[in-house]
């Protein structure tokens, strides 16, 4: 099994970089949240792209529980800083971290306990690793390229990093969503706080299911100069 390096990842942001929308458009994407099949809410993406970096938006509205991430990383892909807001039911949701040298520092409040977070402090123990919104929006489409590898996620909710097996299938299985069935490559993550499996048609992530659980998020927009599902 395979780690990915810091040299493999600077020729990756390279390769993601030329393929990106022109102009650096965003990428907005829209997914329908099942359980057991009954729709019971939404989750929105928002990509973007700069010379110093990026962003992903993410936010999450289901009955009882709303979150709304902002997580910055620089040119590699590397996290900057990650805010993570909402609320469970009646309870606040507050996540903070951001890089300080070799640290990560900031505080864990999901939910928020005792009307104050719990403060981190952690030392990078990993050469390369992607905070959970780049890991699940950004690269599931780019690891197609090895069967088999580990790679290294942090989340700011837990404010731990995990050990994530990556398993590839470049064998076509069709799928269904709203728009239509596809034939798609997949890619599985397991090691990190749920089990998941992608669907990716022409780049696209079009179904992500949870392993083990009755959850499936399922595209149903996205928009972007050069979209093409």
């Amino acid at each position: 099994m395979r780690n990915i390096s810091f040299l493999s990842l600077c020729i990756f942001a390279l390769v993601l970089l030329s393929c990106w929308p022109k102009k650096n458009d965003p990428i907005n994407l829209t997914y329908r949240l099942l359980y057991n099949n009954d729709s019971i809410g939404y989750m929105t993406c928002h990509i973007k792209l700069n010379p110093n970096g990026g962003i992903v938006y993410e936010e999450t509205q289901t009955n009882g529980f709303t979150e709304k991430s902002w997580s910055y990383f620089d040119p590699n892909f590397r996290m900057d800083s990650v805010r993570i807001q909402g609320n469970i039911g009646d309870h606040k949701i507050d996540c903070f971290t951001k890089k300080e040298g070799d640290s990560l520092k900031g505080y864990v409040g999901f939910p928020v306990r005792d009307n104050k977070p719990n403060p981190i402090v952690l030392s990078e123990t990993h050469d390369v690793y992607f905070e959970r919104s780049v890991a699940l929006f950004i690269m599931p489409s780019e690891l197609l390229k090895q069967e088999e590898h580990q790679m290294f996620q942090y989340n700011a909710t837990t404010g731990k990093f995990y050990s994530i097996e990556v398993k590839t299938n470049l064998e076509l299985e069709t799928t269904k969503i709203p728009s239509g069935e596809y034939n798609c490559q997949t890619i599985t993550y397991s090691g990190g706080v749920a089990k998941q499996k992608f669907y990716i048609n022409n780049k696209n992530i079009i179904k992500i299911v949870i392993i083990g659980q009755p959850y499936v998020y399922e595209l149903i927009s996205k928009s972007s100069e050069n979209s093409e599902l």
